[in-house]
């Protein structure tokens, strides 16, 4: 059963990633990655590909579910909301703080994409049956 504290999880999660892989505090995995040592090589070449394989699996859900259009959407509203709240003042006009806002936007896009056949489900009732028939065949 999809509930608010699901959704919560899967926010937490994502976002989690998205702030590991990259932020403006110096302490992520793009600046672990660009201090380049010889023997930590493959370590970094390990979690990269781990990085990488969860975004891939989040934008596979993502464009499985919304499709161009949904994605559009969700993107247009995550920038217009981003533009209200550092134009009321709600966020500082320095570039880290732009950044951070930014990326809590993608994680928040990420989850809903992510969470989408759960809510429509639970809203209307409806099974994602286009999606198994897309990977059924």
């Amino acid at each position: 059963m999809f509930t608010l504290a699901s959704f919560f999880i899967r926010w937490l999660a994502i976002t989690a990633l998205v702030f590991a892989t990259y932020n403006p505090s110096g302490y992520s995995y793009l600046h672990w990655l660009t201090e380049w040592q010889q023997e930590q090589f493959a370590l970094k070449a390990a979690v990269g590909l781990i990085i990488a394989g969860l975004f891939w699996l989040m934008l596979v859900a993502a464009w499985l579910v919304l499709r161009l259009i949904g994605v559009l959407l969700l993107a247009g509203i995550a920038l217009s909301l981003s533009l209200t709240a550092w134009q009321l003042g709600l966020v500082p006009p320095t570039s880290a703080s732009v950044q951070f806002l930014l990326l809590g936007m993608l994680a928040t896009v990420l989850t809903f994409a992510v969470c989408y056949a759960h809510i429509r489900y639970r809203l209307t009732g409806q099974v994602q049956s286009r999606i198994l028939q897309q990977l059924q065949g």
